[in-house]
């Protein structure tokens, strides 16, 4: 049983290595959306909401975001992800 946990935590880390992260400046990402269309539709404590359309999202106010959430955020607005 503990040798399956531990099998399953370093194939866990095989596959992090293998998938690059990129981190992308949360202002980089922020000009990218408004470009596209979005607007910034208020501004929460941890999150800012930007709508586009119909679509909404909420963007962390980290100075830098991971390339996954990045996606996920231009995937929320319908857009596409510019890499």
């Amino acid at each position: 049983m503990l040798s399956l946990g531990i099998a399953s935590i370093i194939e866990a880390c095989r596959n992090i290595e293998k998938r690059e992260i990129i981190i992308s400046e949360k202002e980089e990402l922020v000009g990218y959306v408004t470009r596209q269309g979005a607007f910034l539709l208020r501004e929460g404590r941890r999150h800012s909401i930007y709508q586009r359309d119909k679509y909404r999202t909420q963007v962390p106010r980290h100075t830098e975001i991971m390339d996954e959430l990045a996606r996920k955020i231009c995937k929320d607005l319908d857009i596409p992800f510019p890499k």
